[in-house]
């Protein structure tokens, strides 16, 4: 939950600083951190059986 909770605030300190450099806004797309696990812990399920 902590990394879900904390991108947006992350992804807006790293786009006002680049605003604020003179630089365009850098837009960080969103990421859905909970599939990511999910995907990485099915894909090491799925290692074990084939070993």
């Amino acid at each position: 939950e902590c990394p879900r909770l904390l991108f947006p605030f992350a992804r807006q300190i790293v786009s006002d600083a680049t605003r604020n450099g003179g630089f365009p806004p850098l837009m960080i797309d969103p990421v859905d951190f909970a599939r990511l696990y999910q995907s990485k812990l099915a894909e090491n399920q799925a290692g074990r059986q084939t070993n």
